[in-house]
């Protein structure tokens, strides 16, 4: 039997002594680059188009194995080598391979701007089927603009002139406002907007705090009266910078002093 001295010395002459740090580094880093593939995700939706336009482009099963698989890296990347083969057993250029994966690109960019306008259709018809008593009598006004619905205020519905406190008739549109806020997700932004006539008073020394005022107001009332969650909000005062009306007549001017709920990025999978 050998001693423990012997199998020391043993195990020194037959392998380097680096031989154990070295195997503790590559299991390490073998576990690392495990982990980072156990992370990775992939578009479906991108993925289903990139297949269904190989599919098109260069009959079924290009570059796909039977389980819907690519069977080629480069097949995502545009790679280099052009040794993809079509059935008949032709190479596929990289060129073609590039435009079918261009393509899907598209695909997908066209499902997603067909997702939101149908996003934003239903969120106006909400909108407008919930201040439909409003909107007939002139009260409010609601539309699509550019990515956000806009739900627009006139002053003479919830503020007395020159003050910010809302009316106690509002109430119910408030109420309202909130069920339109708590059913379509998004971002909020709350802005106010005068008209070009100066303003001056022990509260407000400009238009601009009367505007920014009035989109507070609308904020604590929503926020008092509901549970929405406060990071969805922004709160702007634009004074008389955005008219939509030139100000050239009282009926101009009426128009144009008015608080602006905008709900942006409608598409969200739920609300903040």
């Amino acid at each position: 039997m050998y001693s423990t001295s012997r199998k020391i010395k043993s195990a020194k002459k037959n392998s380097p002594g680096w031989i154990v740090t070295f195997a503790d580094m590559m299991a390490l880093l073998l576990t690392f680059f495990i982990m980072l593939l156990s992370f990775s995700t992939m578009d479906t939706q991108k993925y289903k188009a990139m297949v269904e336009s190989m599919d098109e482009a260069f009959g079924p099963g290009v570059g796909v194995d039977n389980k819907g698989l690519v069977t080629k890296m480069e097949l995502m990347t545009g790679g280099k080598k052009a040794d993809f083969e079509t059935p008949s057993g032709k190479p596929i250029p990289n060129k073609a391979i590039n435009k079918a994966i261009n393509k899907a690109s598209k695909n997908t960019q066209i499902e997603q701007v067909e997702l939101t306008n149908n996003s934003m259709t239903e969120a106006k018809n909400k909108a407008k089927e919930i201040l439909n008593k409003e909107l007939q009598q002139d009260n409010v006004q609601i539309e699509v603009k550019e990515s956000s619905i806009v739900i627009r205020f006139p002053e003479r519905i919830a503020f007395s002139s020159g003050s910010d406190e809302l009316t106690s008739n509002f109430d119910p549109v408030i109420t309202k406002l909130i069920r339109i806020l708590n059913e379509v997700p998004g971002s909020v932004s709350i802005s106010g907007h005068t008209d070009n006539r100066p303003i001056d008073t022990f509260r407000f020394r400009s238009n601009w705090e009367l505007s920014s005022a009035r989109a507070v107001s609308f904020l604590h009332a929503i926020l008092n009266n509901s549970n929405i969650n406060p990071v969805r909000f922004t709160i702007q005062g634009h004074a008389d910078t955005r008219p939509i009306k030139a100000n050239n007549s009282e009926k101009n001017r009426a128009e144009n002093r008015r608080v602006e709920i905008s709900i942006e990025n409608i598409n969200a999978s739920s609300a903040l």
